[in-house]
């Protein structure tokens, strides 16, 4: 419900354009009209690198989507594919969901239909995967050892936990010095490979952290955007644990090009200053992850869901004004 929630509200600020045009732009390419039943539970997107997109419900429906828009298979009420909290593809097109304590690996064959290849049991839960040629690794948070963790690396293919990777600049104490908002804002960023390493986003403050393989910390690095507001530690920590998605800016998304380049979709929080409207941008960013440009327009009023190899970018909106993805690309104007 939170995302439709934030839509409708996206839907409002961004028909009073509130987004000026800049140098990049996002062309739509094809609109795909998707069957989105369930006024309740919750959706997750993975988008392949081949182009296929899968669409699963938390009531267990899966939807898989061709690169060209047509529908290859359904199916509902799928065991496998109850209360998916997230979900990716690897580089060979085969597809990870993860729920409470298991993350699960598909082939999905010329039919479409995604056929079970290994389930990784693992403790608790799971907001964002990311798969290289030899790690899993899971953003969720879980108690390792009596202690809470919040990215974990999982060697492949035995799946045996193999890292802790540090969030926060004083590991075990998020709760302490962030409370629930904050902690929210950690498990709600994003990942991605970036060059031999894994790279982790903030929700909030906007960072980006940059690990080796085996999980130590390379660098952290705080992109300057003067329109996005990073909460403190204490405003965080003061803040009604059930506000956080409404209540402080949020890096939301992340998704890396086939030129080097990553674009991040942000969700601007609807405060005073902004007439109570939430706001949607994407930011562009480098190889080296420095700002390219800022406040390119979302299209549909979407969410960012994923890019393929041939830089197609994928967006949803789904349950507001008819659901549907959208496939589009980033150009300069």
């Amino acid at each position: 419900m939170k995302t439709f929630w934030l839509l409708t509200a996206l839907a409002v600020s961004l028909r009073a354009g509130l987004l000026v045009p800049g140098p990049h732009r996002v062309e739509v390419i094809q609109r795909v009209p998707v069957t989105t039943p369930h006024e309740r539970g919750f959706y997750r997107t993975a988008c392949c690198p081949s182009g296929i997109v899968v669409l699963t419900h938390s009531a267990g429906d899966v939807t898989v989507i061709a690169a060209s828009g047509a529908v290859l298979y359904q199916a509902s009420g799928v065991e496998a594919f109850r209360n998916v909290t997230a979900s990716t593809c690897d580089a060979a097109d085969q597809l990870w969901v993860a729920g409470a304590g298991v993350v699960r690996r598909f082939a999905i064959g010329a039919s479409g239909e995604p056929r079970l290849q290994q389930s990784i049991w693992v403790s608790g839960g799971a907001n964002a995967l990311l798969v290289t040629r030899e790690r899993l690794y899971l953003l969720g948070l879980a108690r390792v050892e009596g202690k809470h963790v919040f990215l974990r690396a999982f060697r492949l293919p035995d799946g045996e936990q193999c890292g802790i990777l540090p969030v926060h600049d004083e590991p075990g104490q998020e709760f302490v010095d962030l409370g629930s908002v904050g902690v929210q804002l950690i498990l709600n960023g994003g990942l991605f490979a970036y060059q031999d390493d894994v790279v982790y986003m903030r929700g909030n403050p906007f960072e980006f952290r940059r690990y080796t393989p085996e999980g130590r910390l390379v660098s952290v690095k705080r992109p300057s955007l003067s329109w996005f507001e990073n909460k403190s530690p204490q405003t965080l920590r003061s803040m009604p644990p059930r506000s956080w998605s409404l209540a402080a800016d949020w890096a939301r998304k992340m998704v890396a090009l086939p030129d080097g380049r990553v674009l991040v979709q942000v969700l601007l929080s609807p405060g005073p200053a902004r007439a109570l409207r939430s706001e949607s941008y994407l930011v562009l960013f480098d190889s080296d992850l420095e700002v390219q440009a800022e406040k390119i327009s979302v299209p549909d009023w979407g969410l960012l869901e994923g890019a393929d190899r041939e830089g197609n970018l994928w967006f949803s909106r789904l349950g507001v004004g008819g659901s549907r993805l959208i496939k589009a690309r980033l150009l300069n104007q």
